[in-house]
């Protein structure tokens, strides 16, 4: 997640740094500088907010398959409990 948010300053710098290059080279309209500078840190926090709900949800969504396969903790038990009873059957069997 800190790479997504590293990523996106970084973009963020970059364009920040050439529209205030442009900005003083063709008009020196602070105004305009304030609303662009705005617009752009509104889209910031934007684009950082969907990247970390879309990786929340990803996350969430591993999660959740992890329990599926894994079942309740009763059935994680009984099937301890049988693959137990199982060796020691194929123990007995073996050496029989």
């Amino acid at each position: 997640m800190n790479n997504i948010i590293q990523q996106h300053l970084i973009n963020f710098t970059t364009k920040l740094i050439k529209n205030v290059e442009e900005t003083i080279s063709k008009e020196w309209d602070l105004t305009k500088l304030v609303d662009v500078v705005k617009k752009m840190t509104d889209e910031l926090g934007a684009n950082i907010i969907k990247d970390f709900l879309e990786e929340l949800d990803k996350t969430i969504k591993e999660d959740r398959k992890k329990e599926k396969g894994m079942g309740s903790r009763k059935e994680r038990q009984e099937k301890d409990c049988n693959n137990a009873r199982r060796n020691r059957i194929c123990k007995n069997v073996l050496q029989i």
